[in-house]
């Protein structure tokens, strides 16, 4: 059994990648070609140098990305600043009021901030392993309206990194339609470590994606 708290929060942890330039690039290189002399002259090392070997490859790959861009930036600055605020209403443990507990244990309780309303929280043990979760609610989002009632359609819209995506979701139509269509653009942000994962999400602007005629933004 897992349990879990639903939380609009999440997790995401930040590097500042660099260019590979100049001398290190030239330090890169003869560290490669001084590996692989060792290697045709020292048979009994080759497994070794070729672990070297690898790890340096996959540092140099590292040091040769490309780093974000002030666009990007802007939006894996506000996936950082959604998750702080909402791990810090989740660990504030005071003024919680339970709206509602199921049967099976299900709780939903709420709090009003001062800066944002009233907020909601739900405290529920899913059935299921850790992978399959995340998955669902991470690797296959765009799959969400095949489970959620309230979804129409998850879009992803752009990658950044592997923690950050923007996201265009449709609402599903309301009974009697009282609400019209909705729509949102969103930045999202997963981390996952060990058995915890932490997702968040806050509403965003997309240029590629502006206001769709017949929704509610």
């Amino acid at each position: 059994m897992l349990p879990a708290t639903s939380k609009l929060c999440a997790a995401i942890s930040y590097r500042h990648l660099r260019n590979m330039t100049g001398l290190r690039r030239q330090a890169a290189v003869a560290i490669s070609q001084e590996l692989s002399r060792l290697a045709s002259h020292s048979p009994g090392a080759s497994t070794w140098i070729h672990q070297v070997r690898r790890r340096s490859s996959l540092l140099s790959s590292r040091l040769e990305e490309k780093p974000f861009s002030e666009v990007e930036m802007s939006y894996i600055k506000q996936g950082e600043e959604a998750l702080q605020k909402s791990l810090r209403i989740l660990e504030d443990q005071n003024d919680w009021k339970t709206e509602t507990v199921a049967g099976n244990g299900d709780k939903v309780l709420s709090k009003v901030l001062p800066d944002v309303g009233k907020v909601f929280r739900l405290e529920v043990v899913v059935d299921q392993p850790l992978d399959t979760v995340y998955g669902e609610l991470v690797d296959n989002m765009e799959q969400m309206g095949d489970w959620n009632p309230n979804v129409k359609e998850v879009r992803i819209l752009e990658k950044i990194g592997k923690d950050t995506v923007i996201t265009h979701e449709k609402a599903a139509a309301t009974p009697g339609n009282i609400v019209g269509p909705r729509d949102f653009v969103s930045v999202r942000c997963a981390k996952r470590r060990g058995s915890t994962c932490v997702l968040a999400g806050t509403a965003t602007t997309y240029g590629a994606m502006p206001e769709q005629e017949g929704f509610i933004r």
